[in-house]
Protein backbone atom coordinates (compact mmCIF):
# COMPACT_ATOMS: atom_id res chain seq x y z
CA UNK A 1 0.00 0.00 0.00
CA UNK A 2 1.38 3.16 -0.88
CA UNK A 3 2.89 5.91 1.71
CA UNK A 4 0.36 8.58 0.90
CA UNK A 5 -2.49 6.18 2.63
CA UNK A 6 -0.70 4.56 5.43
CA UNK A 7 1.46 7.68 6.62
CA UNK A 8 4.75 5.46 6.56
CA UNK A 9 2.92 3.38 8.89
CA UNK A 10 2.08 -0.80 9.02
CA UNK A 11 -1.87 -0.01 9.48
CA UNK A 12 -4.35 2.37 7.76
CA UNK A 13 -6.89 4.11 9.39
CA UNK A 14 -10.10 3.72 7.94
CA UNK A 15 -12.78 6.48 9.21
CA UNK A 16 -16.12 8.39 8.16
CA UNK A 17 -14.65 11.54 6.94
CA UNK A 18 -15.20 15.01 9.68
CA UNK A 19 -18.23 16.17 7.73
CA UNK A 20 -20.63 18.40 8.33
CA UNK A 21 -24.40 16.58 8.77
CA UNK A 22 -25.76 18.19 5.75
CA UNK A 23 -25.42 17.42 2.05
CA UNK A 24 -21.91 18.02 0.87
CA UNK A 25 -19.90 16.87 -2.43
CA UNK A 26 -18.01 13.79 -1.22
CA UNK A 27 -21.09 12.45 0.11
CA UNK A 28 -21.58 11.92 -3.84
CA UNK A 29 -18.33 9.85 -4.42
CA UNK A 30 -18.81 5.74 -4.74
CA UNK A 31 -15.32 5.24 -3.63
CA UNK A 32 -13.46 6.36 -0.51
CA UNK A 33 -10.87 9.09 -0.17
CA UNK A 34 -7.58 8.46 1.13
CA UNK A 35 -6.24 11.67 2.92
CA UNK A 36 -4.63 12.89 6.05
CA UNK A 37 -6.11 14.67 8.64
CA UNK A 38 -7.42 18.37 7.97
CA UNK A 39 -5.02 19.45 10.58
CA UNK A 40 -1.04 19.54 11.23
CA UNK A 41 0.09 16.80 13.89
CA UNK A 42 -0.74 17.77 17.22
CA UNK A 43 -3.35 20.75 16.29
CA UNK A 44 -6.71 21.23 16.97
CA UNK A 45 -8.99 19.34 14.35
CA UNK A 46 -10.87 22.21 12.26
CA UNK A 47 -14.96 22.60 12.47
CA UNK A 48 -15.14 25.09 9.54
CA UNK A 49 -13.51 25.01 5.61
CA UNK A 50 -12.21 28.37 6.67
CA UNK A 51 -9.86 26.73 9.92
CA UNK A 52 -8.76 24.47 6.96
CA UNK A 53 -7.65 27.17 4.69
CA UNK A 54 -5.89 28.58 7.85
CA UNK A 55 -4.56 25.64 9.21
CA UNK A 56 -3.11 24.50 5.67
CA UNK A 57 -3.03 27.09 2.91
CA UNK A 58 -1.18 26.30 -0.41
CA UNK A 59 -0.07 22.56 1.23
CA UNK A 60 -3.82 21.35 -0.04
CA UNK A 61 -5.53 21.80 -3.38
CA UNK A 62 -8.99 21.84 -2.65
CA UNK A 63 -11.55 22.29 0.81
CA UNK A 64 -14.89 21.23 0.22
CA UNK A 65 -17.10 23.55 2.45
CA UNK A 66 -19.92 21.82 3.42
CA UNK A 67 -20.34 24.17 6.47
CA UNK A 68 -19.27 23.79 10.15
CA UNK A 69 -19.42 20.32 11.87
CA UNK A 70 -21.93 19.93 14.47
CA UNK A 71 -19.29 17.55 16.37
CA UNK A 72 -15.73 19.29 17.08
CA UNK A 73 -14.27 16.19 19.10
CA UNK A 74 -11.45 14.80 17.51
CA UNK A 75 -12.17 11.56 15.72
CA UNK A 76 -12.26 8.23 17.63
CA UNK A 77 -9.42 6.14 16.99
CA UNK A 78 -10.18 2.09 17.42
CA UNK A 79 -7.66 -0.59 16.50
CA UNK A 80 -8.74 -4.03 14.94
CA UNK A 81 -5.80 -6.10 15.22
CA UNK A 82 -5.16 -9.87 15.71
CA UNK A 83 -8.78 -10.16 16.85
CA UNK A 84 -8.80 -7.21 19.12
CA UNK A 85 -10.42 -4.20 19.20
CA UNK A 86 -8.57 -1.05 20.90
CA UNK A 87 -9.59 2.29 21.85
CA UNK A 88 -7.01 4.45 20.99
CA UNK A 89 -8.38 7.84 21.36
CA UNK A 90 -11.91 8.48 22.50
CA UNK A 91 -13.33 11.11 20.32
CA UNK A 92 -17.25 12.06 19.21
CA UNK A 93 -17.64 8.27 19.43
CA UNK A 94 -17.88 7.01 23.45
CA UNK A 95 -15.66 3.97 24.90
CA UNK A 96 -19.32 2.27 25.77
CA UNK A 97 -20.43 3.23 22.05
CA UNK A 98 -17.67 1.41 20.79
CA UNK A 99 -18.52 -1.62 23.57
CA UNK A 100 -21.93 -1.59 22.36
CA UNK A 101 -20.86 -2.14 18.69
CA UNK A 102 -18.18 -4.67 19.57
CA UNK A 103 -19.08 -6.51 22.39
CA UNK A 104 -16.88 -8.77 24.41
CA UNK A 105 -14.33 -8.62 21.69
CA UNK A 106 -13.00 -5.45 22.68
Amino acid sequence: MPAAVTGGQDTVALARARAPGRACAARGLRRGIAAPSANRYGRISPTRAADVREELGNRVALVLDGGACEVGLESTIVACLDGRVTLLRPGSISRSQVADVVGARG
